[in-house]
């Protein structure tokens, strides 16, 4: 009997997938969803630093100017805690002192929210389940995720070379664009370390924004306590502000914010192969088995959205306070500088530069309210798009009660975010020496009329939610728009009727001017027609999800 041999079919060779197969294309994809979103961000960034530098050109044209503006200005406390020091006498130096530190806090914020958007968020919708479950590698998404947040560093930190290489920088343009690019980096790092340490994507922006502005306080605090010079090396906010390019021009500290980001990126790694999905190093703590506290759409509300607005509170109450303790050396720039008193009195200031300062930051705090509304929203609508809603709407809930308790959440939110930053404010200018009643009264007043504009653009919210919820951010528009207006509309010398189309226009300068209550009744008059419109969107349309 012979043996016949019979070739067996070999068995099919899977393609190997590592660990971080499929990053370009996820890199990819997040870049084109956020196509619109980090170029107009981007933009708007750099527009803010150029038009900083035109301004710069018009008001201090000559050497002379900007020395003087170095001995009064660049050297009092109130200036050295919010801007740092004032090193060289350039135009592009005092636009870089200018308004440097706020853009690269502002670029570390969007580059947080960017990282954390397109790694826990979309872990802790769902999505990001199928997507592991094809040819992805486990860290793919975390990798893609760190390459958004760097794009968009790079990205920003190369036009800010080009704008001062324009502005006649030379080399030092480079050093400036490093400063960008350092705390850019390193706050990509830790937002990808943050999204793998908390369990849901709120937690993990407000971690990572919290301590980007705890840095930029100590910053402060480090530059007007001499003995506490040190605390600067603390924070990559601080290393960022070394490297001083009309200064010193060390690029050291660069190469520190790099190493951290790094390190910091590395340790997101780590925890990201080790945890399971959906799963956080820091758990929630769960709710008890049976609760009588939530039978109703505002104790709902209020248990999910609640401590998002202690968050807020307390970013915006710390800044306050800041500005607060170092009020009163502000008012002894205008003894000295006989041209800033002069622009005081232009810009209306007739109650001297405490006053104008404590308007100014109080326009901030009611413009950051107005963002607190926003991201709000968003909230509403991943809770219709994940059927959460549907769920809530098929009890004896109607769309008038669910749609009117979002409504109240946020008119509670735009009152208290703005007041208790004024409390704070005040606070702090007593505790630094302000005597009078007014000590207290003007702050407080001065973030009660914002309430009206922030309401605005709650029902803007609220019209865009109950029409079109992926409308929803287009509130950023109005939040941009009204930063962009307040800070250089007359500067731009647009038409007052652009201008007047931001709800922040129409707020009364307090203190320094009489507030009369027409204006504010026709904002919310016109905050509470919008959420009329929202509910009658809901009503009329389906749910989506």
């Amino acid at each position: 009997m012979s043996a016949t041999a019979v070739r067996l079919p070999r068995p099919a060779r899977s393609l190997p997938t590592g660990w971080a197969t499929g990053t370009g294309r996820l890199t990819a994809f997040a870049l084109r969803r956020d196509r619109i979103t980090l170029p107009v961000t981007a933009a708007v960034l750099l527009a803010m630093v150029a038009i900083t530098y035109v301004s710069l050109q018009s008001a201090y044209g000559t050497e002379a100017d900007r020395a003087a503006l170095a001995a009064t200005v660049g050297v009092n406390t109130a200036f050295l805690a919010l801007l740092g020091p004032l090193v060289g006498t350039s135009l592009a130096a005092v636009t870089a002192w200018r308004i440097g530190l706020f853009m690269m806090v502002v670029l570390a914020v969007v580059v947080a929210l960017a990282v954390v958007r397109h790694t826990r968020k979309e872990e802790e919708n769902g999505r990001l389940e199928p997507v592991r479950a094809a040819r992805v590698g486990a860290l793919a998404p975390l990798l893609a995720g760190l390459s958004v947040g760097v794009v968009t560093t790079a990205a920003t930190s190369i036009g800010i070379v080009a704008i001062f290489l324009a502005a006649g920088a030379g080399g030092t343009a480079l050093l400036v664009g490093a400063q960008y690019a350092g705390l850019g980096l390193a706050t990509t790092g830790l937002a990808g370390l943050a999204a793998q340490i908390a369990t849901t994507a709120r937690a993990a922006t407000s971690t990572t924004v919290a301590l980007v502005v705890a840095g930029y306080a100590v910053r402060g605090v480090a530059d007007v306590e001499s003995g506490l010079s040190w605390a600067a090396w603390t924070t990559p906010v601080g290393w960022v502000q070394r490297i001083d390019p009309f200064g010193t021009a060390s690029a050291g500290p660069f190469w520190a914010c790099l190493g951290l980001g790094l390190v910091l990126s590395g340790a997101a790694v780590v925890l990201s192969l080790g945890r399971d999905l959906g799963a956080g190093l820091v758990a929630p703590r769960p709710g008890p088995a049976g609760t009588t506290g939530l039978g109703s759409p505002w104790a709902l509300l209020t248990r999910l959205h609640g401590p998002g607005i202690g968050t807020w509170v307390a970013s915006a109450g710390s800044y306050t306070l800041l500005v607060g303790l170092i009020l009163p050396s502000a008012g002894e720039l205008v003894g000295t500088s006989p041209q800033l008193a002069a622009a005081l009195e232009a810009l209306g200031g007739s109650g001297g530069i405490s006053a104008l300062m404590v308007s100014m930051v109080s326009g901030f705090v009611g413009i950051a309210a107005g963002a607190w509304t926003v991201t709000t929203g968003a909230a509403l609508v991943r809770e219709e798009t994940s059927g959460r809603l549907a769920q809530v709407l098929a009890g004896p809930v109607a769309r008038g009660r669910s749609l009117g308790a979002m409504a109240a959440l946020m008119a509670v939110g735009a009152a208290v975010i703005p007041v208790s930053a004024g409390l704070m404010l005040g606070l702090g200018h007593l505790a630094s020496g302000g005597t009078g009643a007014s000590t207290l009264t003007d702050p407080l007043g001065a973030g009660l009329v914002q309430v009206p504009a922030v309401l605005v653009v709650a029902g803007l919210v609220l019209a865009l939610y109950g029409w079109a919820p992926r409308w929803v951010p287009l509130g950023w528009a109005l939040i941009a728009w009204t930063f962009v207006v307040g800070m250089l509309g007359t500067l731009l010398d647009l038409p007052s009727w652009v201008v007047g189309l931001s709800p922040y226009d129409h707020v009364p300068v307090v203190p320094g001017q009489t507030a009369t209550p027409g204006p504010l009744v026709a904002l919310v008059a016109i905050a509470v027609v919008l959420g009329v419109v929202g509910l009658v969107g809901l009503r009329r349309r389906d749910l989506i999800g």
